[in-house]
């Protein structure tokens, strides 16, 4: 195992073609060589600040951040110092990302899901944002509504332009077939959960970490309207929802380190 502390608290990895790169709230984004985790640059400034999560958008970097600036993408400069391309003012504050089907999903809080465009390295369009129902409601819709109040996002996670899972921190998921339009699938009630933190997709599954107490409760999804739990992560379980498998290597993180573990296989 390797360990690396960037300078500030991680929010966030990705990893690509031998580099990690990592999120770091106010104090930006730093990129480490993946193998060794020794940093190779920093990025900086208002461009960055903020940031909370990011994703792959094609071969650019997508960053969600808080603040009017929700939204920037960087070019990740292979051979030179990453850049910031595009930045784009968002209805809110972003606290996840997600990327799926050509299109940008941004966790807005109490504004609900902002739905936005990268036509070009530096192009953003916003093309829509959508309320998800709130705590108490009867969960139907999923657009703008007169008097209907969003609940807060904390996260969201897409697959394959097929389906997106937008989270209340509350402990409820929503997860919205894509395949024509948008429309409301099923509404998922997390088990025995605190504060929802995160979801993600892995292996075509749902994934969802909450807090106090600290787990990963895992759904079968392949059927979107009747999503079934396989069963809960609760050792360690915040540290293996974050990992990244590339190769051998197995990456995570927890609260100031970057991790990295070399699997072997092992021969009788």
């Amino acid at each position: 195992e390797t360990l690396s502390n960037p300078g500030g608290i991680v929010e966030d990895l990705a990893v690509r073609d031998g580099k990690l790169f990592v999120a770091m709230g106010p104090w930006g984004l730093a990129v480490l060589e993946a193998a060794t985790l020794a940093e190779t640059s920093r990025l900086r400034g208002n461009g960055v600040g903020g940031a909370s999560a990011i994703a792959w958008c094609g071969g650019r970097l997508c960053v969600a951040r808080r603040g009017a600036r929700g939204l920037s993408v960087v070019e990740p400069g292979w051979r030179r110092a990453p850049e910031v391309v595009a930045e784009h003012l968002t209805d809110h504050g972003s606290q996840d990302i997600a990327v799926s089907g050509g299109r940008i999903f941004l966790a807005h809080g109490s504004a609900g899901v902002g739905v936005y465009h990268l036509a070009s390295p530096s192009a953003l369009t916003h093309l829509e944002t959508f309320q998800v129902p709130a705590p108490g409601s009867d969960g139907k819709g999923g657009g703008k509504q007169g008097g209907q109040k969003s609940g807060r996002i904390v996260s969201v996670a897409a697959l394959e332009g097929r389906l997106l899972a937008a989270a209340q921190d509350s402990g409820k998921v929503y997860l919205y077939d894509l395949s024509a339009g948008r429309s409301l699938a099923a509404v998922i009630a997390l088990p025995g959960v605190g504060q929802l933190e995160r979801v993600r997709f892995r292996g075509g599954q749902l994934w969802a970490l909450s807090a106090h107490p600290e787990q990963a409760s895992i759904y079968d999804v392949s059927a979107p309207s009747s999503p079934l739990l396989l069963g809960q992560v609760t050792s360690g379980a915040a540290e293996e929802f974050r990992a990244q498998y590339v190769g051998a290597r197995r990456y995570s993180f927890g609260s100031n380190l970057v991790s990295v573990y070399r699997m072997e296989v092992m021969t009788p």
